[in-house]
């Protein structure tokens, strides 16, 4: 039943023309805000700080490696890490260890009963979830001064939760639209 219902969702732009994502790819190349991104390289450091951070409980991937076996790591190992990270981001080829990924399902409410009642998340190797965090932090910063006030969520100062701090702050003091682009609920 799960794999029946998500392959809809899944599969949805399966049958998606490739002339319709190149229309959507042209709008972006035109109207995307020119930005000269610099990318860092993780160190141990940061490998070793993101690692830190991450929760006890946290899922280990496919590849059966644990948040403990990681945080028990010496540093040499970890630069073993960092230089699979450099090759794959030099040749765009990963180890299928660390990119395979298991779909798990998480309740939306407390007793589920149909299949709709969860979300379906997809768990990559702890490995990778450093790598992509680390990189998503910074093309986030990086981009900050080119998205628009209205988009909150993975930023920083700026998250999700806001949205409805948002909405309510518009609506009592009516103003309207409900997107501003130039003012902040907090600024009110």
């Amino acid at each position: 039943m799960f794999l029946s219902t998500w392959k809809g969702m899944w599969e949805r732009h399966r049958d998606v023309p490739q002339d319709r994502w190149n229309t959507i790819l042209d709008f972006a190349r035109r109207f995307r805000p020119q930005t000269s991104l610099h990318w860092p390289s993780m160190d141990v450091g940061t490998l070793s700080d993101c690692i830190a951070h991450r929760s006890a409980s946290t899922s280990g991937g496919l590849d059966g490696v644990t948040i403990a076996d990681l945080k028990a790591m010496p540093s040499g190992a970890l630069h073993n890490f960092l230089c699979m990270f450099q090759q794959a981001e030099l040749t765009g080829q990963w180890p299928q260890q660390v990119v395979a990924g298991r779909v798990s399902r998480l309740a939306k409410t407390a007793c589920p009963e149909k299949v709709l009642d969860f979300r379906p998340i997809t768990v990559l190797g702890i490995l990778y979830r450093c790598w992509g965090t680390f990189h998503a932090k910074h093309a986030i910063r990086s981009l900050e001064k080119s998205l628009p006030l209205g988009l909150y969520g993975s930023r920083p100062h700026r998250y999700a939760g806001q949205v409805w701090s948002h909405i309510l702050w518009s609506i009592e003091t009516r103003n309207f639209p409900l997107w501003p682009h130039s003012r902040h609920p907090e600024s009110l």
